[in-house]
């Protein structure tokens, strides 16, 4: 395992040939609770939850876990999971993955924990995108405007299309109303 410091992540230790138990620590849904209903005020002790809904108890001291995968197939090494609290907590470099592949809500709830908006450099979340394209942003309305997508009913009376109202419409295109802005 190569650990660099990278220009784009600023002080954090990166892997970059990191083992699949690493990956899967950061790109799987994972919750770590610093407070949960098993280490509750303990220090060290991390309740996480996985994505499957399997809720694992690690010591963030020891590396132990809970898990089916540390009790019967690991020696030595870290689970998943053990991996993920050690990740957040900086102790363990962070496996070089697309940014895009990693958890959203990477270290969230662990105060001063590694987190997304520590891995890039932004706070601003990621915007998700149905179709898993690209947002692509568009001129604002003028004031009036309807917008492109209007799609009112020449038969409405009362309601416009969800993208007029959407836009602050109360009334369809071909009806005018006085509280239209």
């Amino acid at each position: 395992m190569q650990n660099n410091e990278s220009d784009a992540v600023e002080g954090i230790a990166l892997t970059t040939d990191p083992e699949p138990r690493d990956v899967r620590a950061v790109t799987e849904y994972m919750t770590v609770l610093p407070n949960g209903p098993r280490v509750e005020d303990a220090d060290d002790l991390y309740c996480v939850v996985s994505q499957s809904g399997g809720e694992y108890t690690v010591d963030a001291r020891t590396g132990a876990c809970d898990c089916p995968d540390a009790t019967h197939n690991l020696d030595d090494e870290l689970c998943k999971h053990a991996r993920r609290v050690a990740i957040i907590r900086g102790e363990r470099p962070f496996p070089a993955v697309p940014v895009a592949d990693v958890d959203d809500q990477i270290g969230i709830h662990v105060r001063g924990g590694l987190t997304l908006a520590t891995l890039t450099g932004s706070d601003t979340p990621r915007r998700l995108v149905a179709d898993g394209g690209r947002v692509e942003p568009r001129e604002p309305l003028t004031p009036g405007e309807r917008p492109p997508e209007c799609d009112c009913s020449p038969y409405a009376e009362e309601l416009p299309c969800f993208p007029c109202y959407r836009a602050g419409f109360r009334s369809p295109a071909d009806v005018t109303a006085e509280n239209d802005d």
